[in-house]
């Protein structure tokens, strides 16, 4: 979908980049915010769900940034903006990224895990977020 947008000048503004918080942090991690949502959100995870939020702690830690910063350095990079929940003012301006970019290698690496979503049963996996952002 995004390189069709891309090459026919069609905007494309994704919501929720950060997975409503399952990026922004590590798996097993409870927040106020997760403490307070019904259900587990972990009990939604894939193998390739695990695998990507892994991916996400690594590099953030590599390159000295959020887990929530790596999310969105990686969805701008793909479409050029979003649009972000923000929780507090430190979370703003944490969030504002300047011109960092990821290598190619960077960038493959945080995709490889990603699996074909197609006939994909569960809406809240990554997986299925990811039918919009996959190119």
């Amino acid at each position: 979908m995004i390189p069709y947008c891309n090459s026919n000048g069609i905007g494309l503004i994704p919501y929720s980049p950060v997975a409503a918080g399952l990026l922004a942090r590590p798996v097993g991690k409870t927040t106020a915010r997760t403490s307070t949502k019904q259900g587990d959100p972990e009990t939604w995870y894939t193998e390739a769900d695990v695998a990507i939020i892994g991916r996400v702690e690594e590099v953030a830690k590599r390159v000295d940034m959020t887990m929530a910063q790596v999310a969105l350095t990686w969805v701008f990079a793909k479409v050029g903006n979003a649009i972000a929940g923000i929780t507090s003012v430190e979370r703003l301006d944490q969030n504002i990224l300047g011109d960092f970019s990821f290598s190619r290698e960077d960038m493959d690496y945080l995709e490889q895990p990603y699996v074909n979503c197609v006939g994909f049963s569960s809406k809240n996996s990554l997986a299925f977020v990811d039918t919009c952002l996959r190119v």
